[in-house]
């Protein structure tokens, strides 16, 4: 049985539904007068059908970045230099779209290890470990989609494929919590909010909820 990531959310083309109802209610002691007058209303819309297989009304809305992975340091722990002892954990990063459960079907993404393998311990660029970490998100193939922000390089833009637009968030910052100095990894949300910053938490589990969807449109 495949799991819900797996499959496609999808919506229909956009079509015109005309909706009658009357304009109020009506009054049998005035005899005729008192019948409602119907009114008649064009609304544009489409059925959105999700990867559960529920389905809606409404209209899917231009997608924008959910979340903003800010990478402002080369501090995390990476044993492939050399540097870290054994038992150094690695700061982890996890998001999933639209499905839940899978944040524990999944393995998290390492840094040092799934992505950044040749920076941390303060060597590397910025630039270069947004852009690997863009690039795994974006294969990983969980209903999201991950790029590097064009005005910013050393920032990862998240957005949802679907059209319900939910990102499952879990992060851990061991590098923080154990060496101090300047967080490796910063999320805010769309509207610049700090969501995760392990000067204040060292570990966050969240789920991020913008709405790709709007009401029916008044034709």
């Amino acid at each position: 049985m495949y799991s819900s990531y797996q499959k496609r959310v999808v919506a229909s083309p956009k079509f015109k539904m005309l909706v009658a109802h009357p304009a109020k209610s009506s009054d049998p002691s005035k005899g005729e007068a008192g019948n409602p007058v119907p009114l008649r209303q064009v609304f544009e819309t489409q059925v959105i059908s999700s990867n559960t297989g529920e389905a809606l009304l409404g209209n899917t809305k231009i997608r924008e970045a959910l979340l903003r992975i800010k990478v402002e340091t080369t501090n995390f722990g990476n044993p492939n230099l050399g540097n870290a002892p054994p038992y150094y954990k690695l700061d982890e990063i996890q998001i999933v779209g639209q499905n839940p459960q899978d944040i524990d079907r999944l393995n998290t993404l390492k840094a040092g290890s799934h992505f950044g393998r040749t920076e941390g311990e303060g060597a590397g660029n910025v630039n270069d470990v947004a852009s690997d970490l863009a690039n795994i998100l974006d294969d990983m193939k969980v209903n999201l989609k991950a790029e590097v922000d064009p005005n910013n390089l050393n920032h990862v833009l998240v957005y949802s494929t679907g059209v319900f637009d939910d990102l499952f968030i879990r992060v851990y910052s061991y590098t923080y919590l154990l060496l101090g100095g300047d967080p490796p990894f910063v999320l805010e949300d769309s509207d610049g909010n700090i969501l995760y910053d392990p000067v204040n938490e060292g570990a966050y589990v969240n789920i991020l909820r913008k709405g790709g969807l709007s009401p029916m449109d008044i034709s």
